[in-house]
Order: structure tokens, then C-alpha cells, then sequence
């Protein structure tokens, strides 16, 4: 497969499963979380479970580890999953804003990668390239938007 088409896949499989609109026979990441307040990103369902916005927030440190990673930091495992508290809108905004950075950021990134780089391990993951890695992050925002959506049909909120 050459750059341009791995890089053209890439690119359109992380816009599906996170632009608002893009999503095909499910909604997307941003469509899991547009109109909700932050009373009801910070719910839980039971002591312990997350909720929407430690989700949001797990989801945007993968997306700033990733971005991290390309620019050369060393990468580690992790993503941040804040523990489950009351937020107000303005740190609910900010949060929804960052993971649509972190979300641009990549997207820039991924843009500008050839075959190579996009192709070679990473030298603290063994036998993962940077396209695994995407296709991993892909499968990853997946994986958390059934979760919201779930969240958001236990609270009685449609989508």
C-alpha cells in the first residue's frame, strides 16, 4: 500500500469514528457527547464506573500521547482516567476543546508522514508502527463512543 493511500485510510477511518456527522451505521465520538451538560458527562452508574467526562479526558491523553510520541517524546502508556467528580461548563468546555485539539493535532500529523516513518517501530513499543498505533487509537475512540452511548441511555438522554 503506498503512503498516500495508507495515509488517505488512516485519516478517513479516524474522522468516521470522531467527526460529528461522519459516523456511518453508528454516531460518532463527537456526536456521543454534543448537547450534554456537565452534570450529566460527570454521572455514574455505579461507585467506581466511569464517567463521560473521565472518558473524554482518557481519550484525549491517548490522543496527546500519541501526538507526543510523534514529535519525539518517548512514549508511555496511560492514559489519564480522572477520578469521577462534579465539573462546571467552563471545565467541561475546556475539556471538549483539548480532545478536539489533540484530535487536529494528529490529523495534522498523520498528514505529513511517509511510508517509512508511518511503518517503523517505535522504539519503546516492540512490533508497533505508527499506523498500528493509529489504527489502534481508531479502534480506541470506537470502543469509548459505545460506552458514552450507553451512558447517555442509562441517564434517559437521546442521541
Amino acid at each position: 500500500m503506498s503512503t498516500k493511500i495508507l495515509q488517505e485510510h488512516l485519516i478517513w477511518a479516524l474522522q468516521q469514528g470522531f467527526d460529528p456527522g461522519k459516523g456511518h451505521e453508528a454516531k460518532s465520538l463527537l456526536d456521543s457527547i454534543q448537547d450534554l451538560t456537565p452534570e450529566q458527562a460527570a454521572w455514574i452508574s455505579a461507585p467506581g464506573a466511569p464517567s463521560i467526562w473521565t472518558m473524554v479526558n482518557h481519550v484525549a491523553s491517548w490522543k496527546e500521547t500519541i501526538a507526543r510520541t510523534i514529535e519525539g517524546e518517548k512514549f508511555s502508556f496511560g492514559g489519564r482516567w480522572p477520578a469521577p467528580r462534579i465539573i462546571s461548563q467552563t471545565e467541561w468546555d475546556n475539556d471538549l476543546q483539548a480532545l478536539i485539539r489533540w484530535q487536529i493535532r494528529l490529523l495534522g500529523h498523520l498528514d505529513k508522514l511517509d511510508d517509512e516513518r508511518l511503518n517503523r517501530p517505535l522504539p519503546d513499543l516492540d512490533n508497533w508502527s505508527l499506523a498500528k498505533v493509529f489504527t489502534g487509537l481508531i479502534a480506541h475512540d470506537c470502543y469509548h463512543c459505545g460506552q458514552i452511548t450507553k451512558l447517555r441511555q442509562l441517564q434517559n438522554i437521546s442521541l
